[in-house]
């Protein structure tokens, strides 16, 4: 091998190398989460409510969360944690208002909830989303005929944890108890999903543009035609589209990746199959009028 071949491959295995160190140390199986504010250690009575995203579908367009209720307060909970009052909670979100209720005696637990989010999954990968939601409680009394009534309000505090595998979360929550605390939610995809999707996209472009460059190179003479390449050429139009579907979650067919990029990927590849056809019954046609006119000769000088 020439020594500009053997520099080339070493550029190449520092090139992949060095994209497998980044994506590596910057991927968090867990995801990224950044928490602005978030009620902080208390002993005042309240209801303390820790929000966790647990899954992101931009498809459905809908984030899940997981909510865990913590009562504090001696007014509301005994020394085994069990309520000395009946509790309502209320979530509220633009798709509605989630209710939960917890009757005196019992412990308070965790529920999972989904809520709406806003946002544009064409921009894949940089799509980014958004929600909010509020919280609220009171305490409650049933009545002998099953009316229920509200006795009090119970003052809400907010808290995050966990994260969400391949999406890097933002929550800003208040810092302190109050009647009906703001979340605001925010998710964007990891920047390690970020970079899978790139490189990818990166490869498939090479893969279309190197075959387009060798089916021009055969159509105008400078290379002979091979059928192996008709081969490659037409597998090409097979793998490329599943190579899609790699890309971690793919959003739906008429992405920004597609008008952008993959289109225009498939065409490339389409042409150089048509012109590595061109260039096959060219080649043919006149390899066969060699062969005749080389069995022609002998006949016609006798």
């Amino acid at each position: 091998m020439s020594a500009r071949g053997v520099a080339f491959l070493i550029a190449v295995a520092v090139l992949i190398a060095g994209a497998y160190t980044f994506v590596l140390t910057n991927y968090n199986a867990e995801g990224g989460s950044k928490v602005t504010g978030g009620l902080g250690a208390t002993d005042a009575r309240g209801l303390i409510v820790t929000i966790e995203p647990t899954a992101i579908d931009p498809l459905k367009g809908v984030a899940t969360l997981q909510y865990t209720f913590t009562a504090v307060g001696d007014d509301l909970v005994d020394l085994h944690q069990h309520l000395k009052q009946n509790i309502r909670i209320f979530i509220t979100s633009a798709s509605g208002v989630q209710e939960v209720k917890y009757a005196a005696g019992d412990a308070v637990g965790r529920i999972d909830g989904q809520v709406p989010i806003d946002g544009e999954l064409a921009l894949y990968p940089l799509d980014h989303y958004a929600s909010l939601l509020t919280v609220t409680a009171d305490t409650y009394s049933v009545g002998t005929d099953a009316s229920v009534a509200t006795t009090g309000a119970v003052l809400v505090g907010l808290q995050a944890a966990g994260g969400v595998n391949g999406w890097d979360s933002s929550l800003t929550l208040p810092t302190a108890l109050m009647d009906g605390p703001l979340a605001s939610l925010e998710f964007s995809r990891a920047f390690s999903t970020q970079v899978f999707a790139v490189v990818l996209l990166a490869m498939v472009i090479v893969l279309a543009a190197f075959a387009l460059f060798v089916s021009l190179l055969v159509l105008t003479r400078r290379r002979r035609m091979e059928a192996a390449l008709l081969g490659w050429s037409a597998a090409l139009l097979f793998a490329l589209p599943l190579l899609r579907t790699y890309l971690p979650n793919s959003p739906p067919i008429g992405a920004a990746i597609d008008v952008f990029i993959y289109l225009w990927v498939i065409v490339a590849a389409v042409l150089a199959c048509v012109f590595l056809l061109c260039a096959w019954i060219g080649q043919s046609r006149d390899a066969l009028r060699q062969g005749k006119a080389a069995q022609e000769g002998p006949d016609h000088a006798s």
